[in-house]
């Protein structure tokens, strides 16, 4: 046991994961503050691998069917990613799905812990429940606040989800293939809230990336590096459109035939999801 009560060599991997992910997004001023959050749903072999007490349970309005005895190591609310980097256990929290899905027990050996789990929990849980449905293997999240793209969202133009994948997408060829079916959008709704959780979980299945308007983007991922690549991709896309309205400059990207020839090979190659 280490001094957070959990066994080293379980999570440790992860948490040196987090870790990592957590330096490059303060370095790249992704996290200001509080904002952001992350989880990975661990494997179905970690619950035998940990000891560890009830710190507290609650009901949760999502029942994730299938997922009882599965573990969810998520930050906390209130935690910087900025002291992630120093100290990755001391800001996450983890979390069993219980019977018959709905209850949530929070674990720890450390009778002083304090904290919950990120406001945005309800996203995360319904996100994993809407991927495991489409049986989509992907076990991270990540949301962050790129500015970039969160400026492009304040342009009304720019926040119909066919013209964003249109006139977007199209600048940054990568982007294009990494999102062949596009990236789902969503117009404003209130932080932490049950309609944006369901909004996002319904988007996130078929696209991988969720853009929130006026707010930020979550991504899925096999890993949380995965989930990161998602989002540096479609926020390069959107720094290189800014780049070129500061030059003075409407840019012209790829047109509709090229941007279909991409999208073809990389479904056909499955260099995106399967």
């Amino acid at each position: 046991m280490n001094e957070h009560g959990l066994q080293p060599n379980t999570l440790q991997p992860v948490l040196q994961q987090l870790a990592r992910i957590a330096r490059h997004v303060s370095q790249l001023g992704w996290s200001v503050g509080h904002s952001g959050n992350a989880s990975i749903l661990l494997a179905d072999t970690a619950a035998d691998q940990i000891t560890a007490n009830t710190l507290r349970s609650w009901r949760h309005p999502v029942t994730l069917d299938g997922f009882t005895g599965r573990l969810i190591l998520i930050t906390k609310a209130g935690s910087r990613f900025r002291d992630i980097v120093v100290d990755a256990r001391a800001g996450v929290t983890l979390l069993r799905i219980d019977r018959p899905g709905d209850l949530i027990t929070q674990l720890s050996d450390n009778p002083n812990e304090d904290g919950w789990p990120t406001s945005e929990l309800a996203a995360h849980l319904h996100a994993y429940k809407a991927l495991a449905r489409q049986r989509i293997e992907e076990c991270a999240l990540l949301h962050l606040h790129p500015p970039e793209l969160v400026a492009l969202t304040l342009d009304p133009y720019l926040t119909s989800e066919q013209v964003f994948n249109d006139e977007v997408l199209s600048l940054y060829p990568e982007a294009t293939l990494m999102f062949p079916r596009g990236v789902g959008m969503l117009p404003y709704m209130p932080p932490g809230s049950e309609q944006l959780a369901l909004a996002s979980a319904k988007a996130l299945a078929p696209h991988g990336i969720v853009v929130w308007c006026k707010h930020g983007v979550i991504a899925g991922g096999r890993t949380l590096d995965e989930a990161l690549d998602r989002i540096e991709a479609l926020n390069t896309a959107a720094k290189l459109l800014l780049h070129c309205r500061q030059a003075g400059f409407e840019p012209q990207g790829l047109t509709a035939a090229e941007a279909a020839e991409l999208r073809s090979w990389a479904l056909k190659e499955g260099s995106q999801r399967n």
